[in-house]
């Protein structure tokens, strides 16, 4: 029992020290293993599904979110084949459209050349909304994984995500996107193996089982 909640606080201190802050019911992450033990039930888009050098034009409708690139002249994603950017550097990367029981969000960010190679010299700025207000961080691609995340009390309502270094022709990229709930939040998953039938789906099948059985008999041939 000791051991049990030693291992507990133990998991508890880790996640504490993976976390950069705290203001009115948001914590932020800078540590994938922290927001990783302090959030459940996690979907993450890693929009492989997108071959790469794709440029889509308008919003994209992903699963539980929508991502659109705003820079007042157009709106145009740029698949990268391991991420999702914009296509013109001084755009903004933007992430709304959120379920409203979600309350975390977390992602790998990175500045991407015209090249598609990562920039680690630049900056992003991370402008985040929820229902208690607008949050921002400026990321320092330098002296980071690239991670960054959050865990709101509320209603998840926007991010951005921009270049700070209005100097440097990169593009605020994404390679992961994560989105689910406080750690003990996340609702029950499917059954691996499958739903269980009802027992009134039990008995049709049985009995359709058994007028096929029926029928193969009658048509044996006779001896």
């Amino acid at each position: 029992m000791k051991l049990s909640s030693s291992v507990a606080c133990l998991a508890a201190l880790a996640a504490l020290l993976g976390a950069t802050g705290a203001q009115a019911g948001i914590t932020f992450f800078n540590s994938e293993a922290a927001f990783l033990a302090a959030t459940g039930g996690l979907k993450t888009d890693t929009y492989g599904d997108l071959a790469a050098g794709t440029v889509i034009d308008g919003s994209l409708q992903r699963p539980g979110y929508q991502v659109s690139a705003q820079d007042g002249l157009e709106n145009e994603l740029y698949a990268t084949g391991t991420g999702l950017s914009t296509n013109r550097p001084d755009a903004t990367l933007e992430f709304g459209g959120f379920a409203s029981d979600l309350r975390a969000l977390g992602g790998q960010w990175l500045a991407t050349t015209y090249t598609g190679d990562a920039w680690t010299g630049a900056r992003l700025n991370l402008d985040f909304s929820d229902a208690n207000g607008s949050h921002q961080q400026v990321l320092d691609l330098a002296s980071s994984s690239g991670f960054f995340g959050w865990l709101s009390d509320t209603v998840l309502q926007s991010l951005q995500v921009s270049v700070y270094d209005s100097n440097l022709t990169v593009f605020p990229t994404v390679q992961s996107f994560s989105l689910g709930y406080a750690a003990g939040d996340a609702p029950a998953g499917p059954t691996t193996g499958g739903s269980v039938p009802e027992p009134a789906a039990q008995l049709l099948v049985l009995a359709g089982l058994g007028g096929l059985a029926l029928a193969q008999r009658h048509r044996k041939p006779l001896r």
